[in-house]
């Protein structure tokens, strides 16, 4: 339950200026229909449209696959979502970092010496 709470106020803190709905009405509405929305379009190889329905709300990938998808993982969107091959979900994360690469974290690989290094 404290999850879920959690998982709400960020969404309501980060689609606020978008969407103007009582927390209730994020989880049971809103949730289902961005989880359907952006499923389908990369069910339908619009991996670029998709990206843009997460931008119009102010979400990135992250809020999607552990925001909207977690909090209602028994709806169409999730479960469409979790039936994609792995070639279209690896396609969207990629597509959506080189669309915004400023959200790209830098992984630092670690030498035999022990130093890490960022590449």
């Amino acid at each position: 339950m404290k999850k879920t709470t959690r998982l709400l106020r960020e969404l309501f803190s980060v689609t606020a200026g978008r969407i103007a709905v009582p927390q209730e009405c994020l989880l049971n509405d809103i949730v289902p229909f961005l989880s359907l929305a952006v499923s389908t379009k990369l069910k339908d190889g619009q991996v670029e449209e998709a990206i843009a329905v997460l931008a119009d709300f102010k979400l990135t990938i992250d809020h999607f696959k552990e925001h909207l998808l977690e909090l209602n993982d028994k709806c169409k969107g999730a479960l469409r979502f979790n039936m994609l091959d792995t070639q279209t979900k690896s396609a969207f994360t990629r597509v959506y970092h080189k669309l915004h690469p400023d959200i790209v974290v830098k992984k630092k690989k670690t030498t035999a010496a022990g130093n890490a290094h960022t590449f």
